[in-house]
């Protein structure tokens, strides 16, 4: 059965980490990605900096990023195309030898978070099993399956369609705000910065499961503009 799980993995172990520890103020939202047999990964990158010209220096020193290039502008995001080449084997066991297809990755502080759907839930514990064999600093942060009617109809987790449903309850999405995420988060029962990153990776989800819906529609998009 189809299932859906989130990977948490050190920057460390992962792609881009020399960038991403030497600059500051950097955010990174992968829109699609492709892997190759030969051991590399290309994906479509949008990337929010201060500086644009410091990142495209950083991304010349950085030893895991073979080329890029700039492929379109939109408001204070730039879509990069790129070719990953080291600390890349885990996305490429994931995608081709387990079947497995990245719906997002994104960096956030020390740590990638990636969410794959897989075909199987054996593939995803096969996946889990390579990466722990290959030393890797990997986290399982959450798994559920297609067929859930609550958390599977829009692929979101059950913690994530909590706040959410809470947060538009509680008047969090209206104009003017009715409560702060401060107050939000402590009646959940967790940190002002786990609500703010559950209720955005939520939101992505939801958007992407929703207004962008099948592959010509992702691929137009990622081309044109972030809304």
């Amino acid at each position: 059965m189809a299932t859906i799980a989130e990977f948490e993995i050190s920057l460390s172990d992962f792609a881009m980490n020399r960038t991403l520890t030497d600059l500051d103020g950097i955010e990174l939202d992968v829109e699609r990605m492709v892997a190759h047999e030969e051991g590399s990964v290309m994906p479509y990158v949008w990337v929010e900096s201060d500086d644009f010209d410091a990142f495209d220096r950083a991304l010349e020193a950085d030893p895991s990023i073979e080329a890029a290039e700039r492929i379109t502008e939109a408001d204070e995001w730039v879509l990069y195309r790129m070719n990953w080449t080291e600390n890349v084997q885990f996305l490429v066991t994931l995608l081709l030898e387990y079947e497995g297809t990245v719906l997002s990755a994104t960096a956030v502080s020390d740590r990638w978070c990636v969410r794959a759907l897989f075909p199987t839930r054996e593939a995803v514990s096969k996946t889990y099993e390579y990466a722990n064999e290959e030393g890797m600093s990997l986290t399982l942060a959450a798994i559920y399956e297609m067929n859930d009617e609550r958390s599977g109809r829009f692929g979101l987790t059950e913690q994530q369609t909590e706040a959410l449903t809470l947060a538009t309850e509680r008047g969090f999405f209206r104009v003017p705000r009715e409560i702060d995420l401060q107050e939000l988060s402590g009646e959940l029962g967790i940190s002002h910065q786990s609500l703010s990153e559950r209720l955005r990776r939520a939101q992505h989800t939801l958007n992407t499961n929703t207004l962008l819906v099948g592959t010509e529609e992702r691929e137009r998009a990622a081309l044109s503009k972030r809304v």
